[in-house]
């Protein structure tokens, strides 16, 4: 791609528990994962997990798309703040330069910091928590008053492009947003992280009753929604992700991972991999660094015994595919451990305006590969001669047992029936290693071997 400003290799080290103890190990890097994604997606082992850039998108102003970035939405909350408390134009100022720091300009912690944009949030934070601004003494709850006050005006242009497409790619939508453009624009329905994790203590995942098996009707916000409802909180301020890492890793990680799942295929759990798009600095949010050491932990877990590693996808123009990945977290150790272990950058354009058309590609080969399959399964031709299992509309509401899921339990609870032993060779991140011989191999081939 002529004028990419994509780095040289992506640093990637072996994926064992003592990694660091080795030399890393550099690949060149590849920009066109497409294929990759796209049989993720027609697998159904993916689920969307969409940002700010993509509000920016739907949002039906210039106005309208300032605010629902992160920088836009704490510039506007510190202007209400310092209106509502008289503060000095000073302070505002200082929370300016905060929000003006450019992540490319800056290294280490300073960049992590830019991107999340920690130290403005909590100078309104602590301006919100002690100043007099009236109304509940709970601070939650003035926040959630100012929130509200300032995106209930948001509104979706629902001609754009971008949110049909994202519907079209008929995967689970997640959202770290609080604003409900998606919905306004698509006609889905909004459920919160409180909804989600009560489904979960409540019906299995392969349950037609579990959201996610309905999940073409909803958009899951992990961060919660602006709606003035004590009952609908978000998170916004340092303290609140600290409470909520708990929460947010219950929600996510029984869709990443399946547990129940590797009773069924002989120790083996179905996995999901991640699809960030217009997610910026969201990456580097406590939630998901945490999100991201448990899955690394699990991906050595895999490699221990064999099964390839669990790799999860950030859409990126190339300008952003310079620093966006490019960050570490810590392991339960205390490790340090590069994004790049985990996460692959794939360059959708030179753009931001040419991520629809990247999607729209997608969605195209997802209905080729669908009209193909419907083909091939009924050669008369007659929707009525396709086997149940095959129809798209059941491989979207069985997403806990869905396409690459070999074996389902019985309803007697007695050993598990093989459901398509085909799939399970359509997934390669499920696919075991090849085994090098040992030396019980050679007495099985010759008894003469001697120890």
């Amino acid at each position: 791609m002529s004028g990419s400003t994509y780095p040289p290799f992506i640093p990637r080290s072996p994926l064992t528990a003592y990694a660091l103890n080795s030399p890393p190990q550099h690949s060149p890097p590849d920009s066109d994962h497409t294929q990759e994604l796209f049989q993720i997606l027609s697998d159904r082992r993916g689920c969307l997990i969409v940002g700010a850039g993509v509000s920016v998108s739907l949002a039906d102003s210039e106005e309208n798309k300032r605010l629902v970035t992160w920088k836009g939405f704490l510039d506007c909350l510190a202007k209400t703040v310092m209106d509502m408390l008289s503060l000095p134009q000073s302070w505002y100022e200082k929370v300016q330069v905060m929000l003006e720091s450019d992540p490319k300009d800056l290294e280490g912690v300073d960049k992590q910091y830019a991107l999340r944009l920690d130290k403005a949030a909590e100078m309104i934070e602590h301006h919100v928590n002690t100043g007099h601004l009236g109304g509940s003494s709970d601070p939650f709850m003035r926040y959630h008053h100012l929130v509200f006050k300032i995106l209930h005006k948001l509104r979706a242009d629902r001609e754009a492009p971008l949110a049909h497409i994202l519907h079209a790619l008929r995967t689970p939508i997640f959202t770290t947003n609080y604003d409900v453009l998606l919905e306004d624009a698509t006609g889905r329905f909004t459920l919160s992280i409180e909804d989600l994790l009560r489904a979960q203590r409540t019906y299995r995942l392969s349950s037609d009753q579990h959201p996610l098996a309905q999940h073409l009707q909803y958009v899951f916000h992990l961060h919660g929604i602006f709606y003035d409802d004590p009952e609908r909180k978000f998170v916004l301020t340092a303290p609140e992700y600290a409470a909520t890492i708990d929460d947010f890793i219950m929600a996510l990680r029984p869709v990443l991972v399946d547990v129940g799942s590797k009773y069924k295929t002989g120790g083996m759990a179905f996995h999901r991999s991640m699809i960030f798009i217009g997610t910026g600095g969201t990456l580097q949010d406590i939630h998901f660094t945490s999100l991201f050491a448990s899955l690394y932990e699990h991906n050595v877990f895999l490699e221990t015994n064999g099964f390839e590693r669990v790799l999860h996808y950030v859409l990126l123009n190339s300008a952003e595919a310079t620093y966006l990945t490019d960050f570490t977290f810590e392991d339960s150790l205390g490790r340090p451990i590069h994004a790049h272990e985990i996460l692959v950058p794939v360059i959708y354009g030179e753009k931001y305006e040419d991520l629809p058309p990247y999607l729209d590609v997608l969605v195209k080969m997802l209905e080729d590969e669908e009209r193909s399959s419907l083909n091939r399964a009924s050669p008369t031709g007659s929707p009525d001669n396709v086997p149940e299992h095959q129809k798209p509309e059941v491989k979207d509401r069985i997403f806990g047992t869905g396409r690459g899921t070999v074996e389902s339990d019985t309803e007697d609870g007695g050993r598990p029936v093989r459901r398509r032993g085909s799939a399970l060779d359509r997934i390669r991140n499920h696919a075991r290693k090849p085994r090098p011989p040992t030396i019980e191999d050679a007495l099985v081939l010759d008894p003469a071997v001697s120890l």
